[in-house]
């Protein structure tokens, strides 16, 4: 059956269903009443329809877009999505034509809005994309470091470390020693990536690391080695930092093969490395194996002349020395052109931490080399009315060998606690032969050979106290010992003169203890130091002739003492900084007692003296390039073992030397002023200095020549001696031409006494001068030049006026012609006497290399002495004779170098 719906149920549905058909119509109706059409349509200026977006904008927000339109092909028309009670702005925006704005107000009875928008030409140029790049500064300082940026600084010919330094602004390099300044300071050390490798000896690194590796140099002042020093210890050392590519920080070296010619085909011309370097975290390390004989050094250690390295030169207490000396070249000449070497050297240098708290350093060096050399050494003496020549003629050869091992250990027990130990072991022997003909009775074989060990350990204990003072406890060990045996053999035998043997034995021992507190307040620093040490010297000689089998000891000629000195000590410092003024006086007050006992004479003399040594340092900033400095101060001096054995020791085939011994001091006073401006920004630097020395009380000279032999006697006098310096170094880069030029001058005034063949104590007058002056250009072209001509004259007056004057000059070429090819011409004139009609040298060298860019690999060709200059003489005036000396030079040679960087 069907359901029925009721009727009173149908017409409320019904009903409902109207009034909401109404509701719909009225809600319409309004609507249609309010709605706002916005038509019309945009072209340019000819009418051309465009392509355009249309922005809606409330005029109270005009930075808010409330609707936007896009319009097609010119026409549009649309219904605002929005409702807004009074006015729009409409922005019009089309590519390439200016925005135009336009505002709308809307009225009541008006729901359509037709406009017609006219778009003009937007004229406005538009320039590529330009991209600026600042040209980074040639030097960069923040707070106590300098940055060199490499790129401003060299042409592309450097090879090693050492050829960079040179050419930056406020360093100077020792080529012979490898030294390094720093604004006229000698610096501590090379680091690498911050890590203190080679220590002292940081010529290894300069020497060998190869410069395609570094990435910029970096000077840093108020450098501590110690790290918990840092900000409490006086900030006058200096040291340089290499900063590596970023690449080269893992694994990376260099192989360099070269090998050529001399004169003489049979003879081979080498110089050959392999460098190793490696970098991580935990470790880091470099390696050098190298060969020549093309006369390069690539050792930090000088076996060529007497200049010393820096290690030597900081522990010079430790040492004793050589009483006969070996072979030197003298010569002012580069020692790539006289010296006719065969080196072998190896070193190995790393550092490692084991953990958080302990870290290792390790450094291992090899060197083997032989040195030739002949020489003619001829003086013409005038003494007392007395007129003779006496010559030698030498065919000498030194052959160095050494074996040496540092260890450093440290251990950080706490964050400010350090305990550190060093020990090195160096063993070092030299054979020197030599074939002499002379116009003595007799020409001689000699035979020398020198045997030297040394021993030195030390500990240190560095504890931090606080933020403003640390302490520190040093003991320090040393052992020297050098063993020379000297035969002098003549080629044929007579009656008259014997087979002569020299034996000497020498040592030095130290012990040292001290303890140091150091504190800093207000930027005022302070040190105060409790120590002492003793010092024992024996020395033993022993002359006599091969004829005599038992060698019996002759008291005349032999030597047995033994030298001891010790004391206990305290230093004191203390730096206050006012304003633009740093004042820094400084004491050391000692009680030293010496004793020399000679058990030949069964003799012996002491002394025992409370000393004093006072100094000041006056420093005066005048602003953040320029300053002034004063320095004075008194000190003593004891006497080395050289000056304290009495009876004869034969040093060559002529010559003796005895003393007449004496335990007294040298007294010396020295006042200093200088003015420094150093402007690395304007690479510019400008320096003037003078220094005043005063030393009563010294070792001075009674000589017996004759045409055989010399008898040197040194005795103490208390009288004065003096000397007066003055320099100036100035050097500038001329930046509108591209052009560097330095200028140096040295002026020395000294007098010194002396007594020859019995005569009255002589006075006699030194003056040295010495100048130079250096330019270089850096023009942008493939040609550039460097130039530098030194002048050095030496007066001396004595019973008769001498004087001595030479002159170098060296031209340089480089080229440059495409990216990958490098070339330069060196040419060195030299004039080694002026007045005489003597034979002046010229040297030419040439370099050309070749390295694709990008590439790993490069070849060299190397030429020098290519005008064949065989030897050079040098001749000299003292107050008693006219000296010639001559030296072979290395021969002219060509070099073929392959490198490769890996």
């Amino acid at each position: 059956m069907t359901q029925t719906t009721p009727p009173i149920k149908i017409l409320k549905e019904n009903a409902i269903t109207k009034i909401n058909l109404f509701i719909v119509l009225i809600t319409l109706s309004t609507s249609l009443a309010n709605s706002q059409i916005i038509s019309g349509i945009i072209t340019d200026e000819n009418a051309k329809p465009l392509r355009a977006t249309i922005l809606i904008k409330e005029v109270s927000k005009p930075n808010l877009i409330r609707e936007f339109h896009i319009v097609r092909n010119g026409n549009f028309s649309f219904e605002l999505k929005n409702t807004y009670p009074e006015a729009i702005i409409i922005e019009i925006v089309s590519t390439g034509f200016i925005t135009k704005t336009k505002k709308v107000i809307f009225i009541k009875e008006i729901n359509i809005y037709n406009f017609e928008f006219v778009l003009v030409k937007d004229t406005t140029t538009k320039l590529d994309q330009v991209l600026i790049v600042a040209k980074k500064p040639p030097v960069k300082k923040a707070k106590d470091t300098v940055s060199y940026n490499l790129r401003s600084f060299l042409d592309g010919s450097e090879e090693k470390v050492q050829d960079i330094l040179k050419k930056l602004p406020g360093i100077e390099v020792n080529n012979e020693t490898g030294l390094i300044k720093y604004n006229g300071k000698l610096i501590e050390t090379v680091t690498l990536e911050g890590d203190n490798l080679f220590g002292y000896n940081y010529a290894t690194g300069t020497k060998n690391i190869n410069a395609d590796i570094i990435s910029s140099v970096e000077a840093i002042e108020n450098y501590s080695e110690n790290v918990l020093l840092k900000g409490i210890e006086k900030g006058d050392k200096v040291a340089l930092n290499l900063k590596l590519k970023k690449n080269k920080t893992d694994f990376s070296g260099n192989f360099d093969l070269g090998l050529g010619v001399f004169d003489s085909i049979q003879n081979v011309a080498s110089n050959s490395s392999i460098n190793v370097l490696g970098i991580n975290k935990s470790y880091k390390s470099f390696g050098t194996f190298s060969h020549n004989n093309v006369g390069d050094n690539a050792s930090p250690f000088n076996y060529y002349s007497s200049d010393l390295n820096l290690e030597r030169l900081k522990e010079l207490d430790l040492f004793t020395e050589k009483i006969i000396p070996e072979f030197q070249i003298i010569s002012f000449l580069e020692n790539n052109k006289s010296n006719i070497n065969n080196q072998l050297f190896t070193s190995y240098n790393s550092m490692f931490s084991l953990n958080k708290k302990l870290k290792l350093k390790v450094n291992l060096y090899y060197l083997k080399d032989k040195l030739r050399s002949n020489q003619l050494i001829q003086n013409e003496y005038k003494i007392n009315e007395n007129e003779f020549i006496t010559f030698d003629k030498k065919n000498a050869s030194k052959a160095p060998k050494q074996y040496r091992s540092d260890v450093e250990l440290k251990y950080f027990s706490s964050k400010s606690t350090l305990l550190k130990y060093n020990l090195s072991l160096r063993k070092e022997s030299i054979e020197t032969n030599i074939d002499i003909s002379s116009n003595q009775n007799n020409d001689y074989f000699s035979f020398l050979t020198s045997r030297n060990e040394f021993l030195k350990q030390k500990l240190e204990f560095t504890k931090r106290l606080s933020f403003n003072l640390a302490f520190q406890l040093y003991f320090i060990q040393s052992e020297n010992t050098i063993i020379q045996d000297f035969n002098l053999i003549p080629k044929t035998s007579n009656n008259v003169i014997e087979d002569n043997i020299q034996k000497v034995d020498l040592s030095k021992n130290n012990i040292e203890i001290k303890s140091k507190i150091l504190g800093s307040k207000n930027e005022n620093k302070w040190v105060f130091d409790i120590g002492a040490f003793k010092q024992k010297e024996p020395f033993q000689s022993n002359l006599y002739d091969a004829t005599n089998p038992d060698q019996t000891l002759n008291e005349n000629t032999t030597n047995n003492l033994e030298y001891n000195k010790k004391a206990i000590y305290n230093f004191a410092s203390y730096q206050h900084k006012m304003g633009d003024f740093r004042i820094a006086p400084n004491y050391t007050l000692s009680l030293i007692h010496q004793s020399l006992g000679n058990q030949i004479t069964q003799s012996e003399d002491g002394s025992k003296v409370l000393v004093f040594e006072p100094s000041i340092n006056i420093f005066y900033k005048v602003n953040s390039i320029s300053s002034f400095t004063l320095d004075l101060g008194l000190n003593q001096n004891t006497n080395t073992i050289r000056n304290l054995f009495n009876n004869p020791v034969l040093i060559n085939n002529r010559t003796k030397i005895q003393n007449t011994p004496n335990l007294s001091f040298q007294k010396n006073q020295f006042y200093s002023v200088s003015y420094n401006k150093h402007d690395l920004f304007n690479q510019l630097q400008l320096v003037l200095g003078a220094k005043y020395q005063k030393q009563k009380g010294n070792f001075f000279s009674n000589t017996t020549v004759n045409s055989n032999s010399n008898l040197i006697n040194y005795f103490y006098l208390s009288d004065k001696t003096e000397n007066l310096d003055f320099n100036l170094i100035f050097s500038k880069l001329i930046s509108p031409i591209n052009t560097n030029i330095k200028f140096s001058s040295f002026f020395s005034l000294s007098n010194y006494n002396n007594i020859v063949n019995n005569s009255i104590l002589r006075n006699n007058k030194s003056e040295q001068f010495f100048s130079e002056f250096f330019i270089k250009t850096a023009f942008k072209s493939k040609i550039n030049f460097e130039n530098e001509i030194s002048y050095q004259s030496n007066k001396v007056t004595s019973e008769t006026i001498f004087k001595n004057e030479s002159l170098i000059n060296k031209f340089k070429i480089i080229y440059t012609p495409t990216d990958d090819l490098f070339g330069t011409l060196a040419l060195d004139y030299f004039i080694p006497k002026f007045g005489l009609q003597s034979k002046n040298y010229k040297f030419l060298e040439v370099k050309i290399s070749y390295k694709p860019v990008d590439e790993k690999w490069k070849i060299s060709l190397i030429g020098s002495n290519l005008l064949g200059e065989d030897n050079f003489i040098q001749i000299q005036n003292t107050d008693i004779s006219n000296n010639l000396f001559r030296s072979n030079l290395l021969n002219r040679y060509l070099l073929f170098s392959y490198s490769y960087i890996f």
